[in-house]
């Protein structure tokens, strides 16, 4: 699976261990299995925003 997603055994072992690997190295890992990542919005902030609210407390 590593070398599929052209990173070492060493740096998946690594990665496994720390509990920690850069975006890039995971967003590799999971266009191995066949899956993509996606960033969405936690539901209070989506709320905020499309009630004006979060922008609005940014520019006090």
């Amino acid at each position: 699976m590593a070398r599929r997603a052209g990173i070492t055994p060493e740096a998946l072992s690594r990665m496994r261990s720390t509990g920690g690997a850069r975006f890039d190295t995971v967003e590799r890992l999971a266009a191995v299995v066949g899956q993509k990542l996606k960033l969405a919005p936690l539901d209070d902030y989506l709320d905020a925003l499309l009630e004006g609210g979060l922008l609005g407390e940014i520019d006090r």
